[in-house]
């Protein structure tokens, strides 16, 4: 099911970079005033002067040879943190310098998927590192340093078990002093079984808080969570399952929607969730519609289906902008948050800008909204 046919107005473009071709997966971001692109593959990262319309750094461009970067940064002033989600961080200097090439210890090491489940997140002077079977913190001044000393160590305690474990989704929240992570656990023995438990720690000291099992299915299968704070609200999402829930911070739960897909849509998998201004914006993967939950009481307030000419999958989270949820699907709308209206459409499609990197970006100091595919293209806000 999707919309009609309608005729919309068309947001304005501020810029156009032609030709990045944009990861599918791979985020890009804004550092020091200038748009940092992954190249598809992963095999270079770029630094883009917007006002001069051109490439002013570049790293890797080996063909076929991934370099990794851009997949989880921070921002530390004038210097940037990468991780690459899997069993390294490296340090760029202001002028993006290599400075430092951390190699996390073996027992850490994962292949991440980067669909920005898992990664690496900030919350005060902390850097959080979703690892291979769990959670570690590093100050931010030790990894500038070049110093990989843990905080502290969260990992999947191990034993006489068939099972296996994996570290999925990572959330922070500086104004709780929290951190919230997802373990998987399949049994690849005689129980055939999966299930998925949230763990809470306080950010600072890497305290335990509580644990709560959320979704066990039969079947040896790789269950994923996508998690977000929003003030008061853990918002998780069982990818598998579909199943939407809302959490106190204590750990209990406060409303759960069994199957949070598009109505009469065509899938029953999702890819991540975000929170915003007192709504859930789950992100199906593979069907043509945005929902909208109340972060309180879990009621579908809208769902938004682009117009059948443009039945494309939304494959990022929305960027919400002053009431206006801007959504990629290759052409990028902006529809009102209040009702799920459609305000404008951008006037053609981005290829490409489908995916998890599709995500639009907020441009520093103008307040452009930048959509991520084959090209770099930013249009002026509604609002």
């Amino acid at each position: 099911m999707t919309g009609q046919p309608i005729s919309l107005p068309s947001l304005t473009t501020a810029w156009e970079l032609p030709g990045v071709m944009q990861d599918p997966l791979a985020p890009a971001f804004f550092h020091n005033n200038r748009l940092f692109t992954v190249g598809y593959n992963e095999t270079n990262l770029n630094a883009i002067d917007v006002a001069a319309r051109k490439v002013t750094w570049s790293y890797g461009d080996i063909p076929n040879v991934p370099v990794g970067s851009g997949a989880s940064v921070i921002s530390a002033g004038q210097r940037l943190i990468e991780y690459n989600e899997g069993d390294r961080i490296r340090v760029w200097g202001p002028d993006m310098n290599l400075q430092h090439t951390l190699t996390l210890p073996a027992a850490y090491h994962k292949k991440g998927i980067r669909w920005g489940l898992e990664g690496m997140r900030q919350v005060g002077d902390l850097a959080v590192l979703l690892v291979k079977e769990g959670v570690v913190a590093y100050r931010i001044p030790d990894l500038l340093a070049g110093r990989l000393d843990p905080v502290w160590d969260h990992q999947y305690p191990q034993g006489e078990t068939t099972n296996q474990h994996l570290a999925i989704g990572v959330a922070v929240s500086a104004e709780h002093d929290l951190v919230v992570y997802g373990i998987s656990e399949y049994d690849d023995g005689p129980k055939r079984l999966s299930r998925t438990t949230l763990h809470a720690v306080t950010a600072s000291t890497g305290a335990r808080r509580w644990a709560k099992e959320m979704d066990r299915m039969d079947g040896a299968l790789l269950l994923w969570t996508a998690l977000d704070i929003e003030k008061d609200t853990i918002v998780a999402l069982e990818t598998a399952s579909a199943e939407l829930s809302a959490l106190n911070l204590d750990g209990t739960e406060r409303w759960k929607v069994p199957r949070a897909l598009c109505p009469n849509g065509g899938t029953t998998l999702m890819v991540d969730v975000s929170a915003e201004d007192g709504q859930v914006y789950p992100t199906p993967n593979g069907d043509a519609c945005q929902n909208a939950y109340d972060l309180q009481t879990g009621a579908l307030k809208w769902t938004f289906y682009p117009p059948k000419e443009n039945a494309f999958s939304f494959g990022g989270r929305p960027l919400i902008v002053r009431g206006v949820a801007y959504l990629s699907n290759g052409y990028l709308f902006a529809v009102d948050t209040r009702d799920g209206k459609v305000l404008a459409r951008s006037g053609k499609s981005n290829p490409r800008a489908t995916r998890r990197s599709s995500t639009p970006l907020l441009e520093p100091g103008t307040g452009n909204i930048v959509q991520l595919g084959e090209d770099a293209v930013a249009y002026r806000p509604v609002r």
